[in-house]
């Protein structure tokens, strides 16, 4: 008898199937059919050899369960796929693979996110405000307060190029200097890169190298920036939290939140609801259109997304909670967490005081990547 698993993700939840096949199967492609939130149940069908089957319908294969059930937040995985987890074979990395930046001891060096291995490094004098990945993980985005954003590719920090020849020029605009950057992010569309930066004294910018800069003044100081995850949409937090069209940079919304925790807001993956903490730590779901509100215990202290918005983090010191977004799964941790980052699969790189931990989302099990400290990280979400 062989096995089969899969998951499937959706809207209402994590699902997973085991099928049975007196002989080997070997599953191409997985369609959801119906799922019933309410019973937490689903039909699936599934292709093998080409032909599309089903699991209820099937003559030759058997499911555990006629319907696929809910994963469960407690799921264990099974002693052998621990054991397999444990020992990954390394692999060849290619340009454009998943990676980490890490900034430590005025350097900007990168990693393979599969093995931990050193891709490159490069110097930095100045510890950067943030750091990110391109969509397409060709660029590494270097962002300093003092109003200077550098994007580097990269191919030149493999081939060891010296910082003056890869950090020759910002990419913003020389009248900036004069501010401070406050706030960055990278919209997720892999097309073009363009970043969004905000400023002390309210100026925001959307920078796409080589064109034009598009432009707009809020008057207040810009906190925090986040993208929708189409790259249609963008969200501002001053005083209020305002929603903008990224194209036209035309006003769309705002929302007056009086207790809302700074730098947490964010959009969910079908742009309906807002996702947010407040500053007792709860997690909150606001519908965008009737402003109904759902509520969630915490405490926690930061929020981030997966690279479809479908599923968020929200995480403390010592613990990690997993939402979709009412379902959720925890991940405690034994040191320290200063940041958490979502990569492809769902699974999370996991920034500890000494430690970049690389936790598997389907077994959960956990891996150590790199054993140094950084100040600051940033993982491909694409």
């Amino acid at each position: 008898m062989y096995n089969k698993k899969f998951e499937a993700v959706t809207d209402a939840g994590i699902y997973r199937a085991e099928i049975r096949s007196s002989q080997p199967t070997s599953i191409v492609r997985i369609n959801i059919e119906t799922e019933t939130p309410s019973t937490n149940t689903m039909k699936v069908s599934f292709s093998i050899d080409n032909e599309s089957k089903s699991i209820k319908h099937c003559d030759d294969l058997l499911s555990v369960n006629e319907n696929v059930e809910q994963l469960s937040p407690s799921i264990v995985s099974p002693k052998e796929e621990i054991e397999q987890k444990e020992n990954i074979p390394k692999t060849k990395f290619n340009i454009g693979d998943p990676i980490i930046a890490c900034f430590s001891n005025n350097k900007i060096t990168v990693y393979d996110v599969e093995t931990g291995q050193k891709l490159g490094s490069v110097g930095s004098m100045v510890k950067p405000l943030r750091l990110g990945i391109s969509p397409d993980n060709l660029n590494i985005v270097s962002c300093y307060q003092r109003s200077a954003v550098y994007s580097m590719k990269l191919t030149d920090i493999i081939a060891n190029k010296i910082p003056s020849d890869i950090l020759s020029e910002s990419i913003i605009n020389s009248s900036d200097y004069a501010r401070t950057v406050t706030s960055f992010a990278i919209s997720p569309n892999r097309d073009n890169l363009l970043i969004a930066i905000g400023y002390d004294d309210g100026m925001l910018r959307l920078v796409k190298p080589g064109n034009p800069t598009q432009s707009k003044n809020l008057d207040k100081q810009i906190t925090h920036l986040a993208f929708s995850a189409d790259g249609n949409l963008l969200i501002t937090e001053t005083d209020k939290i305002c929603i903008w069209n990224v194209e036209t940079l035309d006003f769309i919304k705002e929302f007056n939140i009086s207790n809302i925790l700074s730098r947490t807001v964010l959009l969910s993956g079908d742009n309906r609801f807002l996702y947010y903490l407040i500053d007792c730590g709860f997690f909150v779901i606001r519908n965008i259109d009737s402003n109904a509100t759902t509520t969630f215990t915490g405490p926690h202290e930061n929020l981030i997304n997966s690279y479809d918005q479908r599923i968020f983090a929200a995480f403390s010191n010592n613990n990690i909670a997993i939402r979709n977004p009412a379902w959720l799964k925890n991940v405690p941790s034994q040191k320290k967490i200063h940041n958490v980052h979502f990569i492809p699969n769902y699974d999370l790189i996991i920034h500890t005081e000494d430690q970049i931990v690389r936790w598997d989302y389907t077994s959960e099990i956990k891996r150590v990547l790199i054993n140094k400290k950084f100040s600051m990280i940033a993982a491909s979400n694409n």
